[in-house]
């Protein structure tokens, strides 16, 4: 027998995860346990609007025909509007709808559902009706009865109800619609093809905006009379009349009513798409290895190091496209890779905003920033297992410190639920299918293409594997359900490659990290299907050598690691790259004195301690910091000034903000104490816990639970 708790976490994961802690609603229930969590969440408004968003596209097919019948849904009416649809699908449906409380069994009422209260008052009937307050005025329904030769009573609701029984019997409303002429009867098609009994622009119905203005309607007066009527607004005006459409010059917009959709014999809801889940096919095991991304984080590192980026105007926390591009160029990877790189270790805070110069004053300023590495987080991320910055690579991804949209972060831990769903050694056999499956699953949250989105970056995680399937690597398996239980001793390490006379590196993919990292400095990864295949790169080589290393080091690393004898078509290849290192140099000045009169230049250059050379009329440079330039020079009585802080810029530390804090915290406490208020302790108590995690560098790598919620922690749900 299913728990009906475990049930409910299979049918509407997102709340499990919820429960758990995790996901962009982790902040409803943090205190409670997973388990209590969700059966609160079960039954709370929360709950139902999350399980509306993600109740699939039959489920929300089924509200819609429920509303639009009065707010029941019977098997009765499924046989009549649902008739080609798959009834196991249907009733799969109604299934899930029931645990969540979006629908209700009808009491004494057998195969009758009702939708919930709540959820009526979330959504309107999306069909127009005649009795819907200042939808249409008495005397028109006047005009509609006598156009359909009916008694026309004297209270407004009479007349409605008069046109709707017209159209609810079968042998009347069939001789309106016979009367039709044929262009009103095409017209009324294309509006239900297009919008069933809901409000459509007209355009979606082939009408022109003019030709609303056009149409007179019975006893409508227009803001505007339009000279010559289209034959289509002749057509719309014989469908008013006939109390069959309503139409709204000022929206754009036109509709069936209600009452009237008897009479076209159509259900109300067209199409009941059905999408099988993924098929399941034996995945390829391999033995657990550091992935590679841990490599490519390191060779992005140096880069940046190097070169740090530039901070964008707007503020964004995100490197620009410009700098991701020369990134993946010298780190030898994708962009998409390269920009994944940096967005999370902008979430982990390893990289801090800095002011590199300042100009102006007022209104005028400009502050140009770059990102440089927080010294303290760097040196404690440098000392972790290759094994521990690649499971806070995935911490990151999963949950982001730089919140991602909410649907973005829905996908990932819906995605991350369902391939835990698999068995181990099981793959999907196809992507495409499996993010059309988990749209037409959970929709309306999860979009396909953002599926696709997340397999492609979980992959260049080396969570998943398997293109053109998926499956979790058992190292990503092992991640997701307790990132304590891997030990790095065991993970499989190689230290031999083949390096081959056509400048390719054949590596196993268990190569060890330290290994991959010094290869991917110098060589570019071509392939990581099976065996690792890298290239040797020139411009790879020449930048090493810049760093530190000589062309003779980088020989003697790749004889260390080959099986085989270097050839000496690769050695020659290395020391002609390395000859490259010093074929064009760019000195950088640290201090850039700039005039608007050459004579002051003139004079600042006879100051021989500000060691000034000139490089134009009106600017010179000197290797000496701008400080002591300042000093030489206001001994002459130039009086310069100082823009910007120069080229050495002093990185910023998390540790900094703490201090601040610190301050704070103090400042609460004395409040607290002369006060007597219990807000101020908590204040400092809370500035006090963010101040422990700012110092604490090391303990900010630290995990010591699940990434996510799986399927595992709430039981075996319900089949699918």
């Amino acid at each position: 027998m299913i728990d009906p708790l475990s049930e409910y976490a299979s049918s509407f994961p997102l709340a499990a995860i919820s429960a758990a802690g995790y996901g962009p609603l982790a902040y409803l229930h943090r205190t409670a346990t997973p388990e209590a969590a969700l059966n609160s969440l079960r039954t709370s408004p929360d709950g139902k609007m999350l399980a509306l968003d993600t109740c699939g596209v039959t489920g929300l097919q089924l509200l819609r025909l429920g509303l639009l019948t009065g707010g029941e849904i019977t098997e009765e009416l499924l046989a009549r509007e649902a008739a080609g649809a798959d009834q196991r699908h249907i009733h799969e449906a109604l299934r899930r709808l029931t645990l969540a409380g979006l629908l209700q069994e009808a009491a004494g009422e057998a195969d009758t559902w009702v939708i919930d209260e709540e959820v009526r008052d979330w959504f309107a009937n999306p069909a127009a009706s005649l009795a819907d307050p200042h939808a249409i005025t008495s005397d028109e329904l006047t005009w509609i009865c006598k156009e359909l030769d009916l008694e026309v009573p004297s209270r407004k609701q009479e007349k409605i109800d008069a046109i709707a029984a017209l159209y609810a019997d079968p042998q009347e409303s069939a001789e309106v619609m016979e009367a039709l002429s044929e262009g009103a009867r095409e017209m009324i098609d294309r509006i239900a093809d297009a919008g069933g009994p809901t409000a459509i622009y007209a355009a979606a119905a082939d009408v022109e905006t003019y030709e609303l203005y056009g149409a007179r309607g019975r006893g409508r007066n227009h803001l505007r009379a339009v000279p010559t009527r289209s034959q289509r607004a002749a057509h719309l005006d014989e469908l008013t009349a006939k109390g069959l459409v309503g139409f709204s010059p000022y929206e754009e917009t036109v509709w069936i009513w209600r009452e009237a959709w008897p009479a076209l014999r159509r259900p109300m809801v067209s199409e009941w798409p059905h999408v099988e889940p993924p098929a399941a096919v034996p995945a390829s095991v391999r033995a657990p290895s550091v992935p590679p991304i841990v490599g490519t984080v390191d060779a992005c590192l140096r880069y940046w190091n190097d070169t740090p980026p530039k901070v964008l105007k707007s503020g964004e926390y995100r490197f620009a496209k410009s700098d991701v591009r020369a990134t993946a160029k010298t780190a030898g990877c994708d962009e998409a890779t390269a920009e994944l790189i940096s967005l999370l270790l902008l979430g982990m805070g390893l990289f801090l905003p800095n002011v590199a110069q300042a100009t102006g004053r007022g209104r005028s300023r400009v502050v140009d920033q770059i990102w440089l590495a927080d010294p303290e987080l760097m040196a404690a991320w440098h000392q972790l297992h290759p094994l521990e910055r690649w499971i806070n690579l995935v911490k990151q991804w999963a949950e982001p410190a730089i919140s991602p949209p909410t649907e973005v972060l829905s996908c990932r831990h819906l995605l991350l639920w369902e391939l835990g769903e698999l068995d181990p050694g099981e793959a999907w056999e196809d992507r495409v299918a499996a993010a059309r499956w988990m749209h037409h699953r959970y929709a309306t949250t999860v979009e396909q293409d953002l599926v696709v989105q997340s397999m492609s970056e979980l992959e260049r995680l080396g969570v998943i594997c398997g293109e053109p399937g998926a499956a979790l690597t058992d190292l990503g398996r092992l991640a997701l359900h307790d990132p304590t239980a891997i030990d790095v001793m065991e993970i499989a390490s190689s230290t031999d490659v083949v390096v081959q006379a056509d400048l390719t590196v054949v590596a196993p993919p268990d190569l060890d990290p330290a290994v991959a990292t010094r290869l991917a400095g110098i060589a570019t990864l071509e392939s990581a299907a099976g065996a690792h295949l890298y290239r040797l790169d020139e411009e790879l080589v020449t930048r090493e050598v810049q760093r530190g290393d000589t062309g003779e080091d980088l020989v003697d690393f790749l004889r260390e690691i080959s099986s085989v004898p270097v050839h000496d078509v690769v050695v020659r290849f290395v020391e002609d790259a390395a000859a490259r290192a010093d074929a064009l140099v760019v000195h950088a000045a640290n201090t850039v004195v700039v005039t608007k009169d050459p004579v002051d230049l003139a004079t600042a250059m006879g100051i021989k301690s500000a060691k000034l050379q000139q490089v134009s009329p009106t600017v010179a440079i000197s290797a000496l910091e701008p400080s002591k330039v300042r000093t030489a020079l206001d001994r002459r009585g130039l009086v310069p000034k100082i823009i910007g802080k120069g080229s050495a810029v002093e990185p910023r530390r998390a540790s900094d903000s703490a201090d601040r804090l610190a301050e704070q915290a103090q400042r609460a406490r004395e409040l607290a104490e002369r006060h007597d208020m219990a807000h101020f302790h908590d204040q400092a108590e809370a500035l006090e816990r963010e101040i422990d995690t700012l110092r604490d560098a090391v303990g900010r790598f630290r995990i010591t639970g699940p990434l996510t919620a799986v399927p595992a922690s709430f039981g075996s749900g319900a089949s699918r």
